[in-house]
């Protein structure tokens, strides 16, 4: 084999006592669900055998990487900056140099390159109904936007502004 087929194999480290979890998971689900019965016989057979080679078809669906409260907070931190910009032009609907300007609306992230990011973001506004009135429709940018955030953040940031923002702030911000 080669070591691309070798990583679709990798084999996952469960316990004793994490099969026995497991296994009486399934076997609480098989009786919920009976329709999907032979699906959980197998993954119980899986699990009670101890075929390790197959634990990663148990549809074990944790993500292997947290994602920091370092980079959560910054994707809240981006998402109340637009929010703050979006605050600005409900106020002032006849700014149309604020409203038409390219980054006057958030652009999501790279689906690429941050899409941890990305789906932070997605699950705040579509999981958690938060920053919905942004009216967010694409979420990947198709292009990384984290420096580009970061700048605008930190011009935020040196304007010493916690509430709403003035035209001149939101210009600044904009231009970072």
């Amino acid at each position: 084999m080669d070591s691309h087929t070798l990583q679709a194999f990798e084999i996952m480290d469960l316990t004793v006592k994490d099969r026995l979890f497991l296994k009486n998971q399934y076997e609480i689900l098989k009786m919920l669900q009976p329709d999907n019965a032979d699906s959980y016989d197998e993954k119980l057979e899986i699990l009670e055998s101890g075929y390790s080679l197959f634990y990663k078809e148990l549809d074990l669906s944790l993500s292997e990487d947290e994602l920091s409260e370092e980079n959560c907070r910054f994707v809240l931190n981006v998402l109340s900056l637009f929010e703050a910009i979006h605050f600005y032009t409900q106020e002032h609907p006849d700014d149309s140099e604020v409203i038409e300007h390219y980054r006057s609306q958030f652009a999501g992230f790279d689906g690429n390159n941050e899409c941890r990011l990305m789906s932070f973001a997605l699950f705040l506004v579509r999981t958690q109904h938060r920053f919905e009135h942004l009216d967010i429709t694409e979420f990947n940018s198709h292009c990384e936007m984290y420096s580009t955030y970061l700048r605008m953040l930190d011009r935020k940031r040196t304007l010493n502004t916690n509430g709403s923002l003035s035209r001149e702030q939101v210009i600044e911000i904009l231009h970072a």
